[in-house]
């Protein structure tokens, strides 16, 4: 899929059917070229029960348009996304993902994303979400908000994290992280922002196995 339009949702893919699931897809260039804001370069998903994205790849989305968001966005459902590679993408905001309530992404990269202008590469709101065995590295942001960006329980593990520029982690609100078994740079937790009530020994519990 290579798609480029001037709508607000969805540059290649947009859904708000019920269950929506994506197989094997290949997309390439996909991007909003709107003068405002716009969410999923390549796919907006609005899905209320399940929206799964599977063994796909999302590459080179452009930032075209004012203010992109997001090469993937998932609102609501059964989030899944296994095998999915988002690479060299570029939004104002959060170039890879976004996922808005319960997510698992598993056995994906997540490399070499551009937040030109913005700041972030993932954000994962409300409810919990899981990133198993992932690569997330050498990602670019311009602002100092984290490349992972989460109001919600997060649980990172068996993933390798590393080379990301700036801030990697913002805890937000009651947010909180979990991080098992991942190789990560050494200075990660000294760029960690956390802002409400929330304190660095209440969210972030270092384990290695």
């Amino acid at each position: 899929i290579s798609c480029i339009t001037s709508y607000t949702y969805g540059g290649g893919i947009r859904s708000d059917s019920g269950q929506c699931v994506l197989s094997r897809i290949c997309a390439f260039n996909c991007c909003s070229t709107r003068n405002g804001n716009s969410y999923g370069q390549f796919a907006y998903i609005n899905s209320s029960i399940q929206n799964n994205v599977n063994d796909s790849s999302i590459t080179h989305t452009l930032k075209r348009g004012k203010y992109p968001y997001f090469a993937l966005y998932l609102y609501n459902g059964n989030i899944l996304c296994t095998s999915v590679n988002l690479t060299n993408n570029e939004c104002y905001w959060y170039p890879a993902l976004g996922c808005y309530r319960t997510s698992s992404i598993s056995y994906s990269s997540i490399v070499n994303n551009t937040a030109n202008g913005g700041y972030g590469c993932i954000r994962l709101e409300f409810s919990s979400h899981c990133i198993d065995t992932c690569n997330i590295l050498n990602n670019y942001q311009e602002s100092d908000i984290g490349t992972i960006y989460t109001n919600a329980n997060l649980f990172i593990k068996d993933s390798c994290i590393l080379g990301n520029n700036k801030r990697v982690f913002h805890v937000w609100s009651s947010g909180k992280i979990t991080i098992s078994n991942c190789t990560i740079d050494d200075d990660i937790f000294t760029k960690t922002r956390y802002t409400g009530s929330v304190t660095v020994n209440k969210t972030i519990q270092r384990t290695f196995n």
